[in-house]
């Protein structure tokens, strides 16, 4: 059984699935591997990969292909920066995983790494980005507006954190005023595209998916503060 952490609460009063309400936790990934979430989380990242792609095989995407390998594929896809938080859903009392999303600190373009998934623009000055990582509801709760619900929970961890930061300049310093907050994100454009603009976010630009697929890698961004 989960044990719930500090920063684990209700989700708001109305989020049911099949009547449960359903529980929060915002975990740090050695927490996350210590929670009993973990092989529940990759099993909702494949399930909800597989579902959204079979509805569109336009896109040339098995649909029989998993997001993740195994949960080491996971943990080693999730920041090691110490501020990288995963959200996780799940119905009270419970190791499953209804819906998930991670964030972390994006501090740049990683040195040697070629892929259309990964971001080639460098952070702008005076400005804190974080990265929405893998964010997925399991197709059983899909239509609750599960995902619209992590997005602005993972939002607001972000802004509560860089203001945290902030605040945690030593006295002898003078604190630094927070800068702006901007969340960005790689995701399917012919997918997901809509999603995101609807609730603020803005085309930075966007690849071919290339390999046979047909479909596009847009990277997103969206001004917090």
């Amino acid at each position: 059984m989960a044990t719930p952490t500090p920063a684990s609460r209700e989700v708001a009063e109305g989020s049911l699935i099949d009547g449960q309400p359903l529980v929060v936790f915002i975990l740090s990934p050695d927490q996350l591997q210590q929670s009993g979430f973990l092989p529940s989380l990759v099993t909702t990242i494949n399930a909800a990969y597989r579902y959204r792609f079979k509805l569109q095989p336009e896109l040339k995407v098995q649909s029989s292909e998993s997001r993740l390998s195994s949960e080491e594929d996971f943990l080693s896809s999730t920041s090691s920066d110490p501020a990288a938080f995963v959200i996780v859903l799940s119905p009270r009392g419970s190791v499953e995983t209804l819906g998930t999303a991670s964030c972390a600190p994006f501090r740049g373009p990683p040195e040697g790494v070629s892929s259309p998934w990964v971001r080639n623009l460098e952070p702008q000055p005076d400005c804190t980005e974080w990265m929405l990582g893998l964010m997925a509801t399991h197709p059983s709760a899909q239509r609750h507006g599960l995902a619209s619900f992590m997005l602005d929970l993972a939002e607001r961890e972000v802004i509560r954190r860089s203001v945290q930061q902030t605040e945690q300049v030593p006295k002898e310093r003078h604190p630094t005023p927070l800068g702006a907050v901007k969340m960005i994100l790689s995701t399917a454009k012919e997918l997901n595209e809509a999603f995101y603009t609807k609730r603020g976010y803005q085309m930075d630009y966007d690849f071919p998916r290339g390999q046979g697929f047909n479909f596009h890698v847009t990277h997103m961004s969206k001004l917090l503060t």
